[in-house]
């Protein structure tokens, strides 16, 4: 391309060509896209994909919120259970599977007098629904095919089995070829 503009000689730069120019205006866009969801006051709220931030999700948690996580407890037979997940998790079941939540008071009843996990979903009446529960929390996702919601990636149990040497597919661990080391050793689980 010609520099030039006829007879007034070479055009002056600024340092700015339309790639670099383009590329930021690119960048602040999408900076202020980000910027206006984590925004309370634009309006916005975040999705059931977003993971919203620990302590806002525990300071917002109701009532239904704890007792579904006491569920989960009882269901999964895990103790550290994320609240903001299980707050998550019980929406989408009441948007995408009124079953299950229809389910929920019966299942409190059954895992209130229950003495593990397995005695739980062997009860006739609930097994679908504490089935339900359990596939939430292990795989992150609610519903099945083109209407399932993820409610957790990182932090679905699925991933904890591998968390001492994996991380989730798609997660960088660092560097260029990264993946060329030796896994680290094995833990043991309890």
């Amino acid at each position: 391309m010609d520099d030039s503009n006829g007879d007034a000689g070479p055009v002056q730069s600024h340092g700015w060509s339309r790639r670099k120019f383009l590329l930021a205006s690119a960048s602040m866009a999408l900076l202020a896209a980000c910027r206006r969801s984590d925004d309370p006051a634009a309006g916005t709220q975040p999705s059931a994909n977003q993971t919203p931030r620990r302590d806002a999700a525990a300071a917002g948690s109701t009532a239904a919120d704890t007792e579904f996580l006491a569920l989960s407890v009882a269901l999964t037979g895990k103790a550290d259970l994320d609240p903001s997940v299980a707050g998550r998790i019980r929406a989408a079941l009441a948007s995408l599977d009124p079953a299950t939540t229809a389910a929920l008071p019966a299942l409190k009843r059954v895992a209130a007098t229950a003495d593990s996990p397995a005695t739980i979903v062997a009860s006739p009446g609930v097994r679908d629904a504490a089935l339900a529960i359990i596939a939430a929390w292990y795989t992150g996702t609610v519903g099945k095919g083109t209407a399932a919601v993820t409610v957790a990636y990182r932090d679905a149990l699925m991933q904890r089995p591998v968390a001492d040497g994996l991380f989730p597919a798609t997660y960088a661990l660092g560097g260029p070829a990264w993946w060329v080391a030796a896994p680290p050793a094995a833990i043991a689980l309890r």
